[in-house]
């Protein structure tokens, strides 16, 4: 029978006298599993921030936020990890004035403003699967999940943020709107999707038989695979090119044809053509496919 072992939610409130910084407040979960010796899956999306996400010796998932942005993440991960390493990804857009902002200055005149800082987040599990769901919606909420060694994870992030995840095996499926993908160290399968950001990928191992995905809109895609790993690899690029250490037999693919708007209301019926490169690794096995509009693809062999 499936039970829901932990439905947590924290909600943090500060209030800091003036001139007092706003570090970044953090909350922490731990959920037990109801079969640890079996692997277990971990979804978490967030719409800002960003979605860190480590193996550990443990048998339970760990689950910590930071919010406030900043640094709060990286020094989380710095006691972590013993080292320094930075993920954030951060970006200014141009706004236009707005005579509402202007109301607003006017109506804040003499006061101070109190620094709040909020979080709130809910785990839940059920049979292995455990489902993280943060409140970011007004504010950045980084958030940090140790895991157990055999952990598959679903992650998605919108704005403000990277994911990274590191030394987990299973299967791993991310996608990032605004930031970076960062896969090191990853036993199994991967299908990863970044919007606007780099893609990068280092694989220790691969799932026989399973096919996987590779692929940037604005930014490169590069990828380290196992030395003996036979795939047929799939390869596009609409503005960069494509490199790779491997010894890459072409073979030939008939071209794609896709049928768009058959039924549209205008009646035209329009044909698109999709050219794609295809080769063989070590003689070939199932689809791995690396694509990009905006940037260059690399194909790499662990040394």
């Amino acid at each position: 029978m499936k039970r829901l072992l932990i439905a947590a939610a924290l909600v943090l409130f500060a209030c800091h006298a003036a001139g007092v910084s706003d570090a970044g407040e953090r909350s922490k979960i731990s959920v037990k599993l109801t079969e640890p010796s079996r692997p277990c899956i971990v979804t978490c999306s967030l719409i800002n921030g960003g979605i860190y996400v480590s193996s550990y010796s443990g048998r339970e998932v760990i689950v910590e936020t930071v919010t406030s942005g900043g640094t709060a993440i990286d020094d989380l991960i710095r006691e972590k990890r013993g080292s320094r390493y930075s993920y954030r990804f951060d970006f200014d857009f141009d706004e236009d004035e707005d005579p509402e902002d202007e109301d607003k200055e006017e109506a804040r005149k003499g006061l101070k403003k109190i620094p709040v800082s909020s979080s709130a987040f809910e785990v839940q599990e059920d049979d292995n699967e455990v489902l993280v769901e943060v409140d970011s919606w007004s504010r950045a909420v980084d958030v940090y999940i140790q895991v157990p060694v055999r952990t598959s994870v679903n992650l998605s992030c919108i704005n403000g943020g990277d994911i990274v995840v590191e030394n987990v095996t299973g299967e791993v499926e991310t996608e990032n709107i605004n930031g970076n993908i960062t896969l090191s160290g990853i036993s199994g399968s991967v299908i990863a999707y970044v919007q606007n950001g780099d893609l990068t990928a280092e694989l220790k191992s691969v799932t026989r038989d399973k096919p996987m995905s590779f692929a940037s809109f604005n930014g490169d895609v590069d990828v380290t695979l196992p030395a003996g790993v036979k795939t047929t690899v799939k390869v596009s690029t609409h503005t960069g090119d494509a490199y790779s250490d491997f010894d890459i037999e072409a073979v030939e693919r008939p071209t794609e044809i896709i049928e768009d708007n058959k039924d549209a209301e205008d009646g035209k019926y329009r044909v698109r053509i999709e050219e794609a490169f295809y080769g063989n690794i070590n003689g070939g096995g199932p689809e791995f496919d690396f694509s990009t509009f905006n940037g260059d693809i690399y194909i790499r062999k662990a040394r």
